[in-house]
């Protein structure tokens, strides 16, 4: 999925690598019917900010279920609704939004392993209402390839 401001920049590529673990495995992980070690993925992001500031990142940062909330979360937003803030187990990325009539802002928080030398980030992503809701069904079809295990 790439957020493009529309001014250029920042730019947000966000894929989904693979699971963390290869195959479901059998650990003290499960709490309440969810397996978390067998449904963590690997989160990358290329970011290009303001005046070439530039970072990338590869974490395990969301979970299954998590991914598939996200991009129910970037689809309400798309679509002008009110959105809480969406933050994660992993304090990587948390995103929030604010919406007019012509676009939509959405403020994506870096925290963690997802920044360079662990210091926080908050970008604006100033986007069409139709290109943050082609964002989400990107995202979407991406997360439909990595089912819960």
């Amino acid at each position: 999925m790439i957020l493009k401001s529309v001014e250029g920049y920042p730019i947000l590529d966000l894929r989904i690598v693979g699971y963390q673990f290869l195959a479901q495995i059998e650990l003290e992980a499960v709490v309440e019917g969810f397996d978390w070690d067998a449904n963590w993925l690997i989160v990358a992001g290329r970011v290009t900010a303001a005046f070439g500031e530039a970072w990338s990142f590869a974490e395990p940062c969301l979970t299954t279920v998590e991914s598939s909330k996200l991009g129910e979360w970037l689809r309400l937003a798309a679509g002008g609704d009110s959105c809480p803030t969406l933050g994660f187990t992993e304090p990587c990325l948390t995103f929030s939004v604010e919406s007019s009539e012509d676009l939509v802002t959405v403020c994506v928080h870096f925290g963690s392993e997802a920044v360079p030398a662990f210091q926080p980030v908050a970008l604006l992503f100033r986007m069409t209402h139709s290109g943050l809701a082609d964002a989400a069904n990107e995202w979407i079809n991406e997360v439909s390839r990595f089912p819960e295990r």
